[in-house]
């Protein structure tokens, strides 16, 4: 039990007591009586205060945590997808960008270089779309994590 409710019971354990003290003497009999009344009412509201509260607790505040835990659960498994998925695209663009590096070295020593010129046309093609990509899958993770 809380303090709190432990501490009103002996509070209204104590108003009873009086009562019945009190109770024994013709002259404050109704007092007594009275008090005891008040002592009893008071137990009972608090009895039932507790309950109420200790339902609450099982019917709300339990499946708040329930779903808390699972709303993490999904979180991290999101996290952990987008990352992923964020690597491998950084991955891809890296290797282009390696791939056009290779090229241009390749390129340079050659008497004929205008025909490496197409494909490097081609790769930094690759290398912009992959970038344009990566944004947008940044763009729309973004917009995924607000809307969550």
């Amino acid at each position: 039990a809380l303090p709190i409710s432990q501490a009103g019971r002996a509070y209204f354990d104590g108003v009873a007591k009086v009562g019945e003290i009190t109770r024994v003497s013709p002259v404050s009999k109704e007092l007594g009586t009275v008090l005891i009344e008040i002592s009893n009412a008071h137990k009972q509201l608090n009895h039932s205060l507790e309950e109420s509260f200790t339902k609450f607790h099982k019917e709300i505040v339990s499946e708040l945590e329930k779903k808390i835990e699972l709303d993490v659960k999904y979180m991290h498994a999101t996290l952990k997808k987008y990352q992923t998925e964020h690597r491998s695209k950084v991955d891809s663009l890296e290797r282009s960008e390696a791939d056009l590096k290779k090229l241009r070295r390749k390129s340079q020593g050659v008497r004929n270089a205008a025909k490496y010129d197409h494909k490097e046309a081609e790769v930094i093609e690759t290398i912009n779309s992959r970038q344009s990509d990566i944004q947008k899958f940044i763009a729309e993770g973004c917009k995924e994590a607000l809307l969550e």
